[in-house]
């Protein structure tokens, strides 16, 4: 009964099942933290590079179906998609190299099983 209660509670508080360096990454405190923001496109992009896609599945879509927000007001849903979208992290500056190893990854998470 306990074990039931650890795995329900586990759920409520990591539903998409992420490493806790994943969850930490995105789950910081905006009110208290000025990087929460960019911490959460750094980690996007770093599940991105990991092929995390039924994670990256998951949080779009808690994202968009509780229309989550950052403390500040910010909503997660973009900075996903920002996170998604760059293909090195600032303040790199992106090369032809970069968009060449973006692109195709992008089209492994669309032809992933899950996604279809």
């Amino acid at each position: 009964m306990t074990a039931a209660l650890a795995v329900a509670a586990d759920q409520v508080t990591n539903p998409c099942n992420l490493s806790g360096e994943d969850f930490a990454g995105l789950n910081g405190d905006a009110s208290v933290d000025i990087h929460t923001a960019r911490t959460y496109v750094i980690t996007v992009g770093r599940m991105l590079n990991q092929d995390k896609f039924e994670q990256l599945d998951c949080l779009a879509d808690r994202a968009r179906s509780q229309k989550e927000r950052f403390s500040g007001g910010g909503w997660k849903l973009h900075t996903l998609y920002i996170g998604l979208s760059l293909p090195v992290q600032y303040p790199k500056h992106s090369k032809q190299e970069d968009w060449n190893n973006l692109l195709p990854r992008l089209q492994r998470w669309t032809d992933a099983p899950h996604n279809r």
